[in-house]
């Protein structure tokens, strides 16, 4: 019954599925190695719907952004530290989490569609790179922060362009 895991940074390659089920997992520190948390996990976490992982930390590594999809769906998540190397978070990957709160690092100066969409997120500041915040792909109704608990944003003073739809429904 394992409620908190650091793994150093020192750890340069992480298995699939170190954490098969471990569901009690609340706080999670570790390199950035993986594409989705589900691949740290396995199928078998039930983390998705509710599980008790509430905090993720993750450290510095060779990547440097954040995949399409990479923690979506992780309902449980309430607080994250992304580290201060990744430049680009990838399309819907904060999607449909609990995250209520988050501060981008200033080192991410790319963003891809609906990071955000129907995600708990209430209050964010996001990277002074922004330039651009990206709208929707082909539907009107999926916007950066679609959906979203969105109740207040800073916005960077360089940001140049907001794209269609992306405070859609907030």
């Amino acid at each position: 019954d394992i409620k908190e895991i650091f793994i150093p940074s020192t750890v340069k390659n992480i298995g699939t599925d170190i954490l098969y089920a471990c569901n009690n997992v609340e706080k999670l520190t570790m390199p950035y190695l993986f594409e989705r948390i589900s691949n740290v996990f396995g199928d078998g976490i039930n983390n998705m719907n509710g599980g008790k992982l509430s905090e993720v930390i993750l450290l510095e590594s060779d990547r440097t952004e954040i995949a399409e999809y990479a923690f979506s769906g992780m309902l449980s998540i309430q607080k994250f530290t992304l580290p201060n190397n990744i430049t680009y978070m990838g399309t819907k990957s904060f999607y449909g989490t609990g995250i209520n709160s988050f501060i981008m690092p200033n080192s991410v100066n790319e963003l891809g569609e609906c990071v955000f969409m129907l995600s708990s997120i209430e209050k964010i500041t996001l990277s002074e790179n922004i330039k651009s915040l990206p709208g929707s792909g082909d539907e009107p109704n999926e916007g950066f922060f679609s959906f979203s608990g969105l109740e207040s944003i800073i916005l960077p003073k360089n940001i140049e362009s907001l794209g269609p739809a992306c405070f859609a429904y907030c």
